[in-house]
This record gives C-alpha cells, structure tokens and sequence, in this order.
C-alpha cells in the first residue's frame, strides 16, 4: 500500500494511506502543490515559470497562466477561488483571475527571490461588496511585504524587515502573520495590535504552520525536527522526529483537523505521518521511492511513466517537499521532480468524486 502503519491508527481520524492519482505536469519541476480553498482543484508551481489548475480527482488540466519570467516559487488560492497569488525568482508577486487566466496587479519591490505567498483571511470587503485580496510576500531579501490588490499603487501596504536573512515561509492566521526564516526565528506579527514577537528556535526555518484553534504554532527546522510551540507563551510542547531535513526546504502541514502533522523528508520519496499528540514516532510513511508503490498502475495524466523518467527520479535522490492537506478531508497532495501525487484514506476514494470542471 505504499506506507508502513501501527495499532494507533484505528484510534485515529482516516490517513491518506492510498495513491489514488498521480500527475506528470510537465513543469520542468513542480516547486509547490496547494489544494484551493475548498478543496475543489489544485494547483502547481513550476520551473518552467507557468502556474497551472489541475482537477486533481481526474488529472485534468484546467488552465494555464503565464507572466512569471523565471521558475514560480509558490501559488495560493484566494479565500473564494476566484484569484491565485503567486511568487518566483523574478522577484514578481503577482496576482491572477482564475477564470480568464490573467494577471489582475504585478508587484516588483523585492530585491530577490519571492520564496513563499498567503492570502489574509477573512477577507475584508470593500464598499463594493467585493472581497478585497491581501497578499503577503516572503523573500529571500529578508523582507514580508503585504500587498492590497485595492490600492492603486506599487508599493506594500505593509513592510516587515527584521528578518537578518531570507525569509523561507510565511503564514497567516486570524490577526496574526508567522514567518519562518533562515536567521532561526520564529516571528509572530499582531496586526491589531502592531505588535511583533521573535523566537529563536537554533536552525533555520523553513515551514510554519498555525493550528485550526490558533494555539499553537508548528515550526520545521534544519535539523531534521518539527517543534509544537505554544502560540503565546512560546513553550514548546511536542517535538516530531524520524524525517531527514538538514539542507532544503521542505513543508510541514497539519490535517484531520489537526489530529496529524506530515513532514516531506530528504530521504528519498518519504514523507512521515505523525500522531499530534502522541509523537514519539511516526504512525507512517508514504513511499514515493521511484519504482515503488506510487508509481504504480495509477489513473494519470500524459499516460504512462516511462522507465526512463523513472531512473532520471531515482538518479536526482528524488524528493517530495511540497505538500497540501485537504481543507476538510483526509486527503494529501504530494509533489516530488515533475510529478504530483492525491494520498486519499481508502482505495479508490476518489472514483465518482468529480468536481465540477469550470474554473468559476
């Protein structure tokens, strides 16, 4: 089946133990996977400097967006699904209409790279009615720019600089912004307040994640750990060990509302499950290892996967670091080299779950 369980997982909300689908995307390489805000459809960020909305239930591409000028970095889905944010290494972050595949705004006043995008939420909404995009911008200029589609000007609404090197992450929950960065701290900035507060944790940053109950705050360093801190008092609470991480960036999620955290590992093809509270080990992995379990007589996009595609995964030390959990299902989005994979939590989950087509 492709993952390795315990007795602890009857007592637990379903896991995604099955690869249902599996995506070739022909991005060059896939840098980010994100499920939109209902769960609907996905989308891929590729090296080959496109964005593109997949029906993940039936490998069907929707749509494809141009206008990055070097490799996409991550993309997000607006709260309604009617606008992507996007980032890349041509230092643009841009915004789209989903459904005519345009760019709506283009910001460039990031000295580098854009490593990471998330929209605020809730919304707050115009005289108009309309809901009104803010988008907030990690780069590896240290620098997390917010960016209000309303106002009719280049600039930030908002500049955060204390970061002393790259920012990895960023993240976005309630009042509250976290950011992630190479420097090895946490920082945590109250907008109703005007406040910010900075963590150390000892390695750098590269995910950060806040709990559906805004306790809590998940953090995935370099030295091969996820830590649980409490989001007020900065206690750390739990420590998740087993995965590799010690060079890349690599997502760390959580799911089932929260009742599990998932790791990408360096490792090749892993990705760990584990209990929230119960973390002294793994409950699983799931093998991406070229030529094992998810590479297997899946229905896909562009046919079947060639040997030689096979080897050229297995000759690169295949990794899977992007992830997405399902907003409201026990379903995982996975990506590693060009591919993405769907983890449902039984066989065949997926068959007859076919969302409407139209990108609304």
């Amino acid at each position: 089946m492709g993952s390795t369980g315990t007795s602890n997982e009857g007592k637990l909300p379903a896991l995604p133990t099955q690869a249902s689908r599996r995506i070739h995307c022909h991005q060059s390489a896939v840098r980010a996977a994100r499920f939109n805000s209902d769960g609907m459809y996905c989308m891929t960020a590729g090296g080959d400097k496109t964005i593109k909305l997949w029906n993940p239930y039936t490998c069907r591409l929707l749509k494809t967006y141009t206008g990055h000028g070097g490799e996409v970095s991550d993309v997000r889905a607006g709260a309604d699904n009617s606008q992507l944010g996007s980032g890349g290494a041509d230092c643009l972050v841009m915004l789209w209409d989903v459904s005519t595949g345009q760019s709506v705004r283009r910001w460039r006043r990031h000295a580098g790279r854009v490593n990471a995008v998330q929209f605020a939420s809730p919304f707050q909404r115009s005289e108009s009615g309309l809901p009104s995009p803010i988008l907030i911008s990690a780069a590896v200029d240290g620098m997390v720019l917010v960016w209000d589609a309303r106002a009719r000007t280049p600039y930030p609404v908002q500049t955060m600089h204390e970061a002393k090197d790259s920012v990895s992450c960023v993240s976005f929950s309630r009042w509250q912004i976290i950011t992630g960065s190479v420097d090895r701290c946490v920082r945590t900035y109250d907008i109703r307040r005007g406040e910010m507060t900075e963590d150390y944790v000892g390695y750098p940053v590269t995910s950060v994640s806040m709990t559906v109950d805004c306790q809590c705050i998940l953090v995935g360093t370099q030295d091969s750990t996820l830590r649980l801190f409490d989001a007020f008092t900065g206690e750390l609470l739990n420590k998740y060990l087993g995965h590799t991480n010690k060079t890349y960036r690599m997502d760390s999620v959580l799911m089932n509302h929260d009742a599990h955290v998932v790791s990408g590992s360096e490792e090749l093809g892993l990705v760990f499950i584990w209990d929230f509270v119960r973390s002294n080990s793994s409950l699983l992995t799931l093998d991406h290892s070229p030529g094992g379990p998810a590479w297997g007589n899946l229905p896909l996009s562009g046919g079947a996967v060639s040997q030689l595609v096979v080897r050229a995964a297995e000759s690169t030390n295949f990794l899977v670091h992007s992830l997405s959990a399902h907003p409201s299902q026990s379903r995982l989005l996975t990506s590693g080299g060009d591919f993405v994979w769907l983890w449902d939590a039984e066989p065949n989950a997926s068959e007859g779950d076919d969302p409407n087509d139209d990108t609304r």
